[in-house]
Formats: structure tokens, sequence, C-alpha cells
């Protein structure tokens, strides 16, 4: 008697396909390094940066900074481009941490979002500020007024250490996607923060940056708004470059070690 054998088949098993990853996708993927995740690194990273970034806004409410010229006048130091792009910097390091500790998926989805597209935001942003400030600063010596009360540490750790800290955290990152919704909130920061500069000037009877004092208006304004504009375009596209091959750098290893 011959028996029948039965033949596996695949009907109930499901097909497994193959994870194509796009910029601008949401994509979390899990990795180590020996012995501490990518994650946790993150979070420590996130942290710490987050600590020293509120040290170094509330300093600017001590005496000694309340001397500075960038504090008098309308729009105190909120005026500058370098202390905007400090407090955009600032609160996605503090949504980060928000992130990892709340206990709410929901909620932390939303801060998650919310950090990824302001990180993306402030890492044009922080390019623009040192790019900007010292090419002025080594061109026309007027990127800022002169004071002897402004400490020398100050300028390296506003102007230096704020694009180190957005190359950190696009490396540690578990997702920089440099969404629409980035690129819209980078483009309407361009059209706000050019027309308060020239709210406060204004206001002020001169602009806060004295190369704009001394070149034509508004041909010195103009031409610096858009080298602005067009330095922050050209650095968010490259971000969106190099986070698509960081997502797809990490993905492989994850598969490595899986």
């Amino acid at each position: 008697m011959q028996q029948d054998v039965q033949q596996p088949t695949n009907a109930g098993q499901s097909k497994l396909k193959p994870c194509i990853l796009k910029p601008g996708n949401r994509v979390r993927h899990p990795q180590s390094i020996r012995w501490l995740s990518v994650s946790d690194a993150a979070f420590i990273f996130h942290a710490l940066a987050f600590v020293f970034y509120v040290r170094i806004f509330l300093w600017h409410f001590q005496e000694r900074a309340q001397q500075l010229p960038g504090a008098f006048g309308f729009g105190w130091f909120y005026r500058y481009l370098t202390f905007c792009s400090w407090n955009v910097q600032m609160i996605f390091l503090g949504l980060a941490c928000l992130s990892k500790t709340s206990q709410v998926p929901s909620r932390q989805q939303w801060l998650a979002a919310w950090t990824d597209d302001l990180a993306c935001f402030g890492f044009g942003l922080a390019h623009c500020v040192t790019v900007m400030y010292y090419s002025v600063d080594r061109t026309t010596k007027l990127a800022l007024q002169s004071s002897d009360m402004r400490p020398p540490w100050l300028g390296p750790t506003v102007h230096v250490l704020n694009t180190v800290v957005a190359w950190l955290d696009m490396l540690l990152a578990e997702q920089r996607t440099f969404s629409k919704r980035s690129r819209h909130i980078s483009f309407g920061f361009t059209v706000a923060y050019a027309l308060w500069v020239l709210v406060c000037a204004k206001v002020d009877g001169k602009f806060l940056y004295p190369f704009l004092n001394t070149y034509p208006f508004p041909q010195a304004f103009l031409a610096t708004a858009a080298a602005g504009t067009i330095m922050l375009a050209i650095v968010f596209e490259f971000g969106k470059w190099l986070s698509w091959h960081v997502i797809r750098r990490q993905a492989k290893e994850s598969v490595k070690t899986d």
C-alpha cells in the first residue's frame, strides 16, 4: 500500500518582503556598539548635551552677559541667529530625552517626530551660523560688536561646538529623516528671521550686525539673506543625503547582527 505523502506548502507561511528604505521614512534600527546600544549612547549624549546647552543658555542671564552689546536693544539676544540656533538645538535635545523616557507610546511617537524635525532643522541652522560667522569675521572683522566683557570661550562654544553637536546627533540618532515638515520649518524660519532683523533694526535705528551698517542697504541685507537661505537649503539636502546613507549602513549592520 502506498502512503500518500503530503508535501509542505507555503500557503500558511508569511512571505518575507525586503525592507525598502527611502529618504524621509521614519525608521528605527536597533544596533549596538560592543556593550552599549546605540540607542543608549544617543540618550546619554542627548542628556549631557542638553544639560550643557541649558547651562550656556542660563549664563546669558548673569551679570557679565548682561553687559554684552547683545543684551541691549530691542529683542535681547534673540536678535542674533546664533542665539536662536542655540535655542533650537536646546529644545530638540530636551525633546530627545523626553521621547526616550516617556511611557506613553502615542506621546513618545509625537515627541520623537518633533525631535527629528527640529534636529534636522537645527543641523542646517548650526552650519549656517558657523560658516556665516567665520566668513564675515575673517573678511570684514565686523561679525559682532566688539566687547571686552565677552569671555574667550563663548565664541568657539556657540559658533563651533554647535556644529559638532549637530554632527554627533546625526551619527548617533536612530532617525533623522529630513522630512517635508522640517524643510517647511527651515524655509519659514529664514523668512521670519529676515523680517525680525528688519524690525529690530527699525526699533534700534541700526542693524545688530555691524557689517550691515557699513555696506549699502538694501543690497547688503538682501545678499546676506539670500546667502543664508541658499546655504541652509544646501546643508539641509546634504543632511538628507547623509541620513539616507547612515540609515542604510545601520540597517545592514542590524541584519548582520541578527
